[in-house]
């Protein structure tokens, strides 16, 4: 299985859509431990109602997030997979580790993306600016599409570097555990980064593989994307747009979850799904077992 890390901070509603639709599309691939925070009661109710519906999963309540996360990489597998609570994997995944450790042995591929493909076309639902596509590319095993995003990167419009030419995101990317233990160092206090969120994680990992020449210079993908990112609220001081067309506060979707709502993905719109992050609607199914009030 792929050692999988999903970051969580006040949002277990929007995690329960994640893990349910991981448990659904994931076709066993992936080993999940969840890293999680929160900032009151309120929310940690919400953590522990979905710590009951899945006791089967390793939950790791935060508490120096670059420590638990180096040793979260550290214990896992060859393969490292990371995520965040406003992903949804809406396709199932057809292939089985034995042919992504492959791609990683015989490719020099610095991640599978499960966020890019061929319909991601659009890089800022909100502006409407188009993705920059690999001008070249290759096929490989039938499967995945391989480019060179050093390359694409000179074609990208400053400062803006594309989701093509952006090798590390925690958006449903998959690494060799070795490739990004080269990022974070080991447990002696030595590190070669510093971060305290997931976006401080995946920026300075960023800057960091511009300085090393010996890293990767092939991104893979599917040929469709199987994950995208929900952007309907903002965490802590992410200044990333969202929210514009379905947003909908933490505070209002925690209160819903404990009023017994259950996450229905069979009913949400992923039909025409254009970019790494689009807006969707969520869908609830109401529970019988509502907390008491």
């Amino acid at each position: 299985m792929i050692s999988t890390i999903v970051f969580s901070k006040d949002r277990a509603c929007q995690l329960d859509f994640l893990l349910t639709s991981l448990i659904q599309n994931d076709s066993g691939l992936f080993d999940i431990n969840v890293l999680y925070r929160h900032s009151n009661d309120e929310f940690k109710t919400g953590y522990e109602k979905l710590i009951k519906k899945y006791p089967f999963l390793n939950w790791i309540q935060e508490i120096d997030f670059q420590k638990d996360t180096t040793k979260l990489v550290k214990k896992g597998g060859d393969l490292v997979c990371f995520f965040v609570d406003d992903n949804i994997l809406y396709r199932k995944i057809e292939v089985d580790e034995d042919i992504i450790t492959k791609l990683f042995d015989n490719r020099d591929v610095f991640c599978l993306s499960l966020r890019l493909g061929t319909n991601t076309i659009v890089q800022n639902e909100y502006t409407m600016q188009d993705c920059v596509l690999p001008v070249r590319g290759e096929i490989a095993e039938d499967t995945f599409f391989i480019w060179n995003w050093i390359s694409q990167c000179e074609h990208c419009r400053a400062p803006l570097t594309g989701n093509y030419a952006y090798p590390f995101s925690v958006d449903g990317h998959i690494f060799k555990k070795s490739l990004v233990e080269k990022f974070i160092g080991n447990e002696d206090d030595f590190v070669k980064i510093k971060f305290s969120t997931p976006n401080a994680f995946e920026g300075g990992i960023w800057d960091k593989g511009w300085e090393v020449d010996d890293f990767p210079k092939s991104m893979s993908s599917f040929k469709e994307s199987l994950v995208v990112n929900t952007p309907l609220n903002l965490v802590g001081s992410s200044e990333n747009m969202s929210g514009q067309k379905f947003g909908v506060s933490l505070e209002e979707l925690n209160k819903k979850y404990l009023e017994g709502h259950d996450p229905d993905l069979d009913n949400m719109d992923f039909s025409n799904i254009q970019g790494c992050h689009q807006e969707i609607q969520l869908k609830f199914k109401e529970v019988a077992n509502v907390r008491s009030t």
